[in-house]
């Protein structure tokens, strides 16, 4: 009998380990940077492994993730969350920085909705709390069936 309640309790805690972060506003409040990890070589694999997919496809797809990669390497993208739903996004690449500004809110699901508030769809990105980083999720699928995890880390 105590073998079957700590295997139950041990499942609820590995449960409860792989679960979203319950989010409020004060735990985004701040300035948070954008990570893209590409997964190069998942990519190509896919792209190999697609027998539709001609060699010289296949060629300038490499090309074209060397050149991906590069530029995401130039990239940086800080989100500043502020009081009142309103955030500041501000985009440097080469030099250049262009600053954006929008909304956000948490919906009741727990997910945080970075945009247009009024016009929020099912197929709209949202972000999940996982352990202290702000996740991309599609609302149709993981954020695991991607070939790129896209995350956000507090930075102040």
């Amino acid at each position: 009998m105590k073998k079957s309640i700590l295997l139950i309790a041990l499942f609820g805690v590995m449960i409860s380990l792989q679960a979203q972060d319950r989010v409020r506003e004060r735990d985004l409040l701040g300035e948070w940077k954008l990570i893209i990890d590409l997964d190069e070589d998942e990519i190509m694999e896919d792209i190999e492994d697609d027998e539709d997919i001609p060699f010289f496809a296949e060629w300038i797809a490499e090309s074209a993730m060397g050149l991906v990669g590069n530029i995401l390497d130039e990239l940086d993208i800080y989100f500043t969350f502020k009081e009142d739903g309103k955030l500041k996004v501000v985009a440097e690449i080469f030099g250049e920085r262009e600053i954006e500004y929008t909304d956000w809110y948490i919906n009741s699901n727990n997910e945080v909705i970075i945009g247009d508030t009024d016009n929020v769809d099912l197929d709209d990105e949202v972000w999940v709390m996982e352990r202290g980083r702000l996740y991309a999720y599609d609302r149709n699928r993981s954020r695991r069936d991607h070939d790129a995890e896209i995350y956000m880390i507090r930075v102040d």
